[in-house]
């Protein structure tokens, strides 16, 4: 014969851990309401500003990129006037987009072609200090100061940046092309220590054919005379 089953008790409801939680749950809940519901409007409205800024960049950057082909279209046909302004303009009305940033170095390439070098020299020091993650353009940044210097027989900043270059792109014939002037430079600048640490660092880190051997081997005379 089954047994009745026994009648649990609203005191034995609450000791069951489980309804102890939830009622130790809605407790708190009732407690903190306001708090709570502050805090979830506030997460709500924090994740609404985040998809407008996000959705709101992605324009920009588009946007930006439509005027900057036009800039690079004005430059690739040497209109440099038409090209600076359209570059001015990207800058100044999308500073905070990659474009933007990128406006910087090629003023500073216009400039550095017009012969206009301590505008030049702005320019590039502008945009590197972006700290922009587009290292082709960075290595060429550094390579416009060094010319600069280099055209100024300033030899040692030319020396220095070159090297930078070289230590910045990740184009291997770039390197050892910034490597050279910059080994040059440093010799011209009488740092003969730099430019033995540089050559033997680029004897050790890079393969090198025919040519750069014997241009190694050039230096490598060089500063042997100079050294006695």
């Amino acid at each position: 014969m089954l047994k009745a089953k026994k009648k649990i008790k609203k005191k034995e409801l609450k000791k069951d851990p489980f309804f102890e939680k939830i009622d130790e749950s809605f407790r708190f809940y009732k407690k903190n309401q306001q708090v709570i519901i502050i805090s979830l409007l506030i997460i709500i409205l924090m994740i609404l500003i985040g998809w407008y800024y996000f959705n709101s960049q992605n324009k920009k950057n588009e946007e930006a990129a439509g005027q900057f082909g036009i800039a690079q279209f004005y430059l690739s046909g040497q209109q440099y006037e038409n090209a600076t302004k359209k570059f001015e303009e990207v800058n100044e009305l999308y500073s905070d987009t990659k474009y933007g940033n990128l406006t910087l170095y090629y003023l500073g390439y216009i400039n550095y072609n017009q012969n206009k070098f301590e505008k030049a020299i702005e320019y590039f020091n502008d945009y590197l200090d972006k700290s922009c993650d587009d290292n082709v353009i960075n290595g060429a940044a550094y390579n416009g100061l060094a010319k600069i210097y280099e055209d100024k027989a300033e030899f040692l900043k030319a020396g220095i940046n070159y090297k930078s270059a070289y230590e910045t792109t990740p184009l291997e014939f770039k390197k050892i092309e910034y490597a050279f002037q910059s080994i040059d430079c440093l010799i011209k600048a009488k740092e003969y220590g730099k430019a033995d640490k540089l050559i033997t660092k680029v004897e050790n880190n890079h393969e090198l054919n025919d040519l750069q051997s014997d241009k190694i081997k050039s230096f490598r005379i060089i500063l042997g005379l100079k050294n006695n």
